[in-house]
């Protein structure tokens, strides 16, 4: 499946969401929202069911939507929280923006920008899902966000603190020139 993910519900995200699960009638596009607009009576366009391959979920727990992350291909988000967690768990991210406050994961590789269009979109969804190295690059990019051990690096640092010992090696990952 594909982590279809937006903050506000609008009839063309679902456009979007419904292009990428029409093309792959294999693929599931969960849509974890987490704001319904009820004033302009588009609300229940996805629950009634006529988007093809397009399946819409309540909104998640921080576990449940890691789960999703983890068990999904790749994410298709316009949420910035996103843009670091999938990357985290090796997983592409397309942006549904023309910019991010996140540059470094495109520098990274790890993020694409797609914009609004639908075309765009559908094409870039279609290169991770069809072309393997295309889908290495991004999935095997270098995660700008950490590599998952800021917690023993901590722990580290403060038993050595305590027993007066030296400190850890630095941590210096993320971007570099």
């Amino acid at each position: 499946p594909i982590m279809f993910s937006f903050g506000m519900f609008s009839p063309s995200r679902c456009s979007r969401a419904s292009s990428v699960g029409e093309k792959w009638k294999e693929a599931i596009v969960p849509v974890i929202r987490r704001f319904i607009s009820s004033g302009n009576g588009s609300d229940g366009l996805l629950v009634r069911g006529k988007e093809p391959g397009v399946v819409l979920v309540e909104p998640m727990d921080y576990a449940r939507m890691v789960a999703a992350v983890r068990d999904c291909t790749f994410v298709l988000t316009d949420s910035g929280g996103l843009q670091e967690e999938a990357p985290c768990l090796g997983k592409p991210v397309l942006v549904m923006r023309e910019e991010t406050e996140r540059p470094e994961g495109v520098l990274a590789g790890t993020l694409e920008l797609v914009g609004h269009e639908r075309p765009k979109i559908v094409a870039a969804a279609a290169r991770l899902l069809s072309d393997p190295e295309a889908y290495k690059r991004m999935s095997g990019a270098h995660n700008p966000y950490g590599d998952g051990h800021a917690a023993a690096r901590i722990a580290a640092w403060l038993l050595a603190r305590m027993r007066g010992a030296d400190y850890p090696k630095p941590f210096e990952g993320g971007l570099t020139a």
